[in-house]
């Protein structure tokens, strides 16, 4: 009797260890499984610091004199490398373009030959900085010659962006002169046959836009002289994107 109590206890005690044996295995592997399983969803995302932090920018200045000329420039300074690099290689060719232009030329009336370059800002956003620079020379006279550049950048793609990239093909210009003739006719602002050629349908007539503050709309500027006499000064059409959604690509 003793013998087979033995055995029996024996055998109990084997049961409980297999038993403990399985349920710890189980708890085991089921975790080997989550921590295998939790980490196969892990996903990671990449956000550019361009996103992170509003776009700002610090006007900077090159004043520069010498006996027959004298040069104020501003411009905008983004830190932001590409767009930077771009818009000083731009103001840099313009000072290098007045010098060799009037650097040597005697001034007028015992006056300097001046160049004055300002900038406007039209749409700075996280993916969009839109310029405008008025690029003006004296060299006597009664008044100077004003100049209008525009530039437009993709920050996300990191280029300069034109008009040309902008559309599918040519139809546009003449929807947009179209346009122009009608506002500017209405407008009165000089003769019919003026304004027809400095806004029929060429490339180089529309060449100079931005983007309109909230981004909904273009405008497109016009230099003094090319639609009318230089007392208008700077003229402006605004078309709305909406307008130019069977335009653009």
């Amino acid at each position: 009797m003793s013998r087979r109590r033995k055995r029996k206890s024996t055998n109990l005690v084997w049961v409980i260890v297999l038993a403990i044996i399985c349920v710890v295995a189980y708890f085991v592997f089921k975790n080997k499984y989550n921590f295998f399983n939790n980490n196969s969803i892990i996903t990671t995302t990449t956000t550019t610091v361009l996103n992170l932090k509003p776009i700002s920018f610090e006007t900077k200045t090159i004043k520069q004199e010498d006996n027959t000329y004298t040069i104020n420039v501003a411009y905008p300074y983004f830190n932001i490398d590409f767009l930077d690099q771009k818009i000083i290689q731009f103001i840099n060719g313009q000072i290098e373009s007045f010098i060799n232009d009037f650097g040597n030329l005697e001034a007028y009336n015992g006056n300097q030959n001046t160049l004055d370059i300002v900038f406007d800002t039209y749409l700075i956003s996280n993916d969009w900085v839109s310029l405008r620079f008025v690029n003006a020379v004296y060299t006597g006279g009664a008044h100077g010659n004003q100049q209008i550049i525009t530039k437009n950048f993709n920050l996300q793609t990191k280029q300069e962006v034109q008009l040309k990239h902008l559309f599918k093909n040519d139809t546009y210009l003449t929807f947009l002169s179209e346009k122009a003739i009608n506002k500017f006719i209405a407008d009165d602002i000089s003769q019919e046959s003026w304004i027809k050629e400095g806004v029929s349908a060429k490339y180089e007539n529309f060449e100079n836009f931005t983007y309109s503050p909230d981004g909904k709309s273009m405008i497109f500027h016009f230099n003094p002289y090319q639609i009318a006499p230089y007392s208008e000064g700077i003229l402006t059409l605004e078309v709305a994107k909406s307008e130019l959604v069977d335009y653009l690509k």
